[in-house]
């Protein structure tokens, strides 16, 4: 049994005689080969699919932050809306009551100024009521002139 070179896959070479029901060496190996490259492809798709799940779970896990952060900002979007708002209202307000105060200043200034007008009015009145009691007739008018020219009083 031996040959000058030694084979490929450990075998001296030559023609051995058929053992296993008669199957020679090469069939053996291709077999055996074969066995290997299934496992090596088992093995492979069910790495594949690990990471695949790995990868699906990573994305799953990305989508879920991304989500949960996305209803974080709406939530503070929607808290410093509602901040603004109150902000808002109250400013409003304080406008509104600002603007009532000078509005009743206004009607209070306008109100003492119609009083005034009013009392400078009735003043006028009077002082030409008084006026009108001591004017003189027409008739009295030469007496009284005549009157005043003789009784001069110096001043």
């Amino acid at each position: 049994m031996g040959g000058a070179r030694a084979g490929v896959f450990g075998d001296e070479g030559g023609e051995e005689e058929f053992s296993e029901g008669g199957r020679s060496p090469l069939e053996r190996l291709r077999k055996d080969y074969a066995k290997k490259v299934k496992e090596v492809r088992r093995a492979y798709a069910h790495e594949v699919d690990l990471l695949r799940a790995e990868k699906e779970r990573r994305d799953e896990a990305r989508r879920e932050a991304a989500r949960v952060a996305n209803e974080q900002r709406k939530k503070e979007k929607a808290a410093a809306a509602e901040s603004r708002a109150v902000e808002r209202r109250a400013f409003e307000e304080e406008f509104r009551q600002m603007l009532m105060k000078e509005r009743a200043q206004k009607l209070e200034s306008w109100r003492g100024k119609e009083e005034m007008r009013e009392k400078k009015k009735e003043e006028e009145r009077e002082l030409l009521r008084k006026q009108t009691s001591v004017w003189v007739s027409e008739e009295n008018m030469e007496n009284r002139m005549l009157e005043a020219l003789v009784d001069s009083t110096p001043l």
